[in-house]
Order: C-alpha cells, then structure tokens, then sequence
C-alpha cells in the first residue's frame, strides 16, 4: 500500500505535461517538488511517526495525526504543512531528528529474528500449487523441479527456519524526510490519497 501526497495548490514552473513520456513526468516532478509526493507504507509511516513526534500537539491536532495513516483523502492545510516543514528543518539543525532516525533504526536492527510462520521453523514446506490471484499470475508449483508434495526448502525464510520481524521493514530514512519537507514547503497544502 502506497501514499501518494497530492498538492492542493502546489508552486509550479510549469504545467503538468498532457500526454507525455514517463521520463518528461518525471522531470516535471523534479522540477515542481509541491505537485506530487508518493512513499510506500513502509517509508510513510516512518515520516508520519517522525512529524507526529516532532509536531503534535503544536502544529497538528488529534484528527490531522489520524488522517495521516490512511491514504483516504485527509487534508493537511497550507498553513500547517509550512509549520511542519519549519518545525523539521529546526529538528534537523538541533540533531533531535538525526538522533530518533539513528535510534528507530538501532532499535530495528537489534530485533531478533522469528520463527517462520510459512513452515514453522522447520525451513521446509510441501511442494505445492500456489495460488496468487491478487498478483493475476496462473497457479504454479513451489518448486518446479520437484514433484507435488514432496519437502522443499521453504521459500519465504530461504530455509533458514526464521525470518525478520515486520517492524524491521519500516524504514527510517533523512533523505526521505528532506524530500518530504521541500514537498511541505511547496505544495500548498495536501491531500493524502
């Protein structure tokens, strides 16, 4: 799951090109940092944390925290999204925010592993027919080279019996944080979709 940041009244240098190359959107978004700002749910809830940390209660109420973990159309207003870039920047220049980055992903890397939930930390599963239709692919066998129900090595924990935790998948990151902070700072106001 994707949050994509939507300008509400964004400073352009440009229009949105009509009909254009995926390379010339691209350089327009390069060039009008307010328009457009997408993160996966793994780097946007680090930012959301991080904004929530740094902002709530002084700058975003009860409502605007919440309406940033869902990609459902809230709207954080100009005013505020100016005060959460300013209130960043200052973060970034006393080092707080360096230092929770730095913590968040110690604490993240010290977790131990688990115990694989696809094969129960044997690291072997039965060969069998797998069915995504989600991803529209045609059923296929675990292990082709196998015959069906055989033991295969368990293809989630590479048959290691164990596998990281999900926590460690969410990503705390400064340069991501510097990019949303150029995108609070001209995009008028946005709407997270």
């Amino acid at each position: 799951m994707g949050f994509d940041l939507i300008g509400v009244n964004p400073k352009l240098k440009d229009n949105p090109p009509q009909n254009s190359s995926r390379e010339e959107y691209e350089e327009f978004l390069r060039e009008n940092v307010g328009y457009y700002f997408r993160a996966n749910g793994w780097y946007w809830r680090p930012i959301w944390n991080i904004v929530t940390l740094f902002c709530y209660p002084s700058i975003l109420n009860n409502e605007d925290v919440e309406g940033g973990f869902y990609n459902d159309g809230y709207v954080i207003n100009e005013e505020k999204a100016l005060a959460i870039a300013e209130c960043l920047e200052e973060k970034i220049l006393t080092g707080e925010l360096i230092n929770v980055i730095e913590e968040e992903n110690e604490y993240s890397h010290k977790l131990p592993n688990e115990c694989c939930n696809i094969c129960e930390g044997t690291g072997v599963r039965k060969n069998e027919i797998i069915e995504e239709p989600l991803f529209d692919r045609e059923p296929y066998l675990l292990d082709e080279n196998q015959p069906e129900g055989t033991l295969v090595e368990c293809n989630k924990c590479e048959g290691t019996g164990q596998i990281r935790p999900v926590e460690t998948f969410y990503t705390y990151s400064l340069s991501c944080i510097n990019d949303f902070i150029k995108f609070c700072k001209n995009c008028g106001g946005f709407s997270i979709a």
